[in-house]
């Protein structure tokens, strides 16, 4: 397993100190980001950093949050809605919801160790493709509207509502230069599931596991 060394972030959000990480991580933002912020974000990922953005139920508004200003930009925006399940099953209450079949890529099953990769090689998650049989519990959350040129990654699957939505996006820029590395973002509707109570959860580990590598790219997940 990769080590990562991580840092807090407390004061204004500019590209010097952006370009200190690999990887971004803002998770549940309960603030409004200033047009110089999001233009150190934007310009980060063009530059082959890489973004994670988490939020949940209500969506930004919520939050008290604008980050879907920049995540549109991208081809994708939590929606202000929440995730529910129709039928009990696990979890207590509605909103924790257990998803079976919302993997939206047999790439992210094969990256975490359940399935070979389907070409042989380094796992490839580069676009929505037939569901994998990895299960995630997803609290709390909001589903997400994606369209190109990001793709969704994670859906609600068929036992919630909204039906098969998707509730984490994908989005992978191109290097500008040879021998560069791409930007990424990723956006997931759910706070709670990188929480350490959820992380455990079903294949969440697993999951957010993927995601990281594929965010830091590391062992070649493409």
């Amino acid at each position: 397993q990769p080590n990562y060394r991580l840092n807090a972030n407390k004061d204004t959000i500019t590209l010097e100190r952006l370009r200190e990480a690999d990887l971004c991580i803002i998770s549940g933002p309960r603030e409004k980001f200033s047009g110089a912020e999001f233009e150190a974000m934007k310009s980060y990922l063009h530059e082959g950093g890489s973004l994670l953005v988490t939020l949940g139920e209500g969506g930004e508004g919520a939050f008290g949050t604008n980050i879907n200003y920049l995540l549109e930009e991208f081809g994708i925006a939590c929606n202000t809605d929440a995730v529910v399940r129709t039928v009990y099953y696990k979890y207590t209450h509605p909103k924790e919801v257990h998803i079976q079949g919302g993997v939206l890529n047999r790439e992210i099953e094969a990256a975490a160790g359940k399935a070979p990769a389907s070409t042989g090689s380094a796992p490839a998650i580069t676009e929505s493709a037939r569901a994998a049989s990895l299960a995630f519990a997803y609290p709390y959350g909001a589903s997400l509207s994606v369209q190109k040129p990001a793709f969704a990654a994670l859906s609600s699957g068929m036992l919630a509502v909204p039906l098969g939505r998707p509730v984490c996006a994908l989005w992978d820029g191109h290097a500008r230069a040879p021998g560069m590395q791409s930007g990424r973002l990723c956006v997931l509707g759910s706070s709670y599931v990188l929480h350490d109570e959820w992380l455990d959860k079903d294949d969440n580990a697993k999951l957010v596991d993927v995601l990281v590598r594929w965010l830091t790219h590391a062992d070649g997940i493409r």
